[in-house]
């Protein structure tokens, strides 16, 4: 890999991908990094075997301004490795009995980023910290830091899962918000951001070396094609070859908006980026635009399916510009796979459950080529 970026300038880093601190416990902590997980929890897949409690009906949830209940929760849910496991609500008001049986499962090694996990657990703990003085958030929130450090990747990225690193677990990982929330993380406690104020100095140079190693497999990981153009990002890549990689059954090596939006928008929090990053960040875009789709919106309608409805692709000349959620490499073809992983290029023909139950269509760059990408190419006094 190349010469790592220099420390000082990354602990420059804008603070953007964060909301402001709250003024007092009252205001609360923003909670919407959750949502995922959350979201997981009570709708995708709310009896799964490998959760250790399952959701109630009809049971309540804290309000924002609950820091202290939220906090508490958080703090149960932290497994003995420092990590936390995904797709519980941190929100929940739990039984006594959902109580006991997690703390009986602390030292499950089913931790893992996915999800929007991990990061925010401890994001929220130092920001609780901050507002409570309460020495048990701080300490939390240390140890759960100290883990994400050793569960970084020698190429700099992060894994899905960790210590269960067996098939994509272990790949490096864009989807969800695994990597730039671990990095974000790093960004935070180096650049000593509202919130993070009592880090140590030795946590923040740890933090902002992680942070320079982890921007560093971002550069060397966004694709280019054998026509040597640079492009976007995978949802995962392989910590070895860094090319993107198969995940699950229909996730396949691919080109992925959503993951390169998302990466595209951190590494423009860089200030006074070098020619690397402002070189990165004119591909990404510049690749996003060409993939756009234009004239089609994804229409959701009652069928006589399992889930009592079913989507399809219709032309609509007045519709919004849209992305698939893969494109193939090389081509740049939008792509969609079945649970065979058979690539396919017709959306009726995606398997009835997938197709349903998974977002294939995104608008995620909509946003990143309207307002960010602009902004940050006057901010720097740049052009396209």
């Amino acid at each position: 890999m190349k010469k790592p970026l220099a420390l000082l300038a990354i602990v420059t880093l804008a603070f953007a991908a964060r909301p402001a601190l709250a003024a007092k416990p009252d205001d609360g902590i923003p909670t919407e990094a959750f949502k995922d997980s959350a979201q997981h929890w009570y709708n995708v897949n709310p009896d799964g075997a490998d959760r250790v409690i399952h959701p109630l009906p009809g049971r309540p949830v804290y309000k924002k301004s609950q820091v202290r209940e939220i906090a508490e929760n958080i703090l149960l849910f932290q497994r003995a490795n420092g990590l936390w496991p995904k797709n519980y609500d941190m929100l929940a008001i739990l039984t006594p009995e959902q109580v006991a049986t997690v703390k009986a499962t602390r030292k499950n090694d089913d931790t893992t980023s996915d999800n929007h996990n991990t990061h925010s657990q401890i994001v929220y703990l130092s920001r609780a910290y901050t507002l409570l003085h309460d020495e048990r958030y701080r300490a939390a929130a240390q140890r759960g830091f100290d883990a994400v450090l050793k569960v970084q990747l020698p190429s700099g990225g992060f894994p899905h899962s960790w210590p269960n690193m067996a098939g994509y677990r272990g790949l490096i990982t864009y989807n969800d918000g695994n990597t730039i929330g671990m990095l974000s993380l790093m960004r935070d406690v180096a650049g000593v951001r509202p919130g993070f104020e009592w880090f140590s100095d030795d946590s923040r140079a740890k933090a902002a070396a992680a942070l320079a190693k982890g921007i560093e497999c971002i550069l060397a990981t966004q694709y280019t094609n054998k026509k040597g153009e640079l492009q976007g990002w995978g949802q995962q890549h392989d910590p070895k070859t860094l090319q993107p990689a198969k995940a699950r059954k229909y996730e396949l090596p691919s080109l992925c908006p959503v993951d390169t939006s998302e990466i595209a928008q951190f590494l423009m929090g860089i200030e006074n980026p070098d020619a690397r990053v402002i070189r990165s960040i004119n591909a990404a875009c510049a690749w996003l635009d060409k993939v756009r789709i234009k004239g089609i919106r994804v229409e959701d309608f009652k069928a006589p399916t399992k889930h009592g409805h079913d989507k399809r692709v219709v032309n609509d000349p007045t519709a919004p510009d849209i992305w698939t959620r893969y494109y193939e490499l090389e081509t740049d073809r939008p792509m969609f796979a079945t649970l065979k992983s058979e690539v396919i290029y017709d959306f009726a023909k995606v398997d009835e459950e997938r197709r349903t139950g998974y977002g294939w269509f995104t608008n995620a760059p909509k946003s990143i080529l309207a307002r960010d990408y602009p902004a940050w190419l006057k901010k720097n006094g740049l052009s396209k």
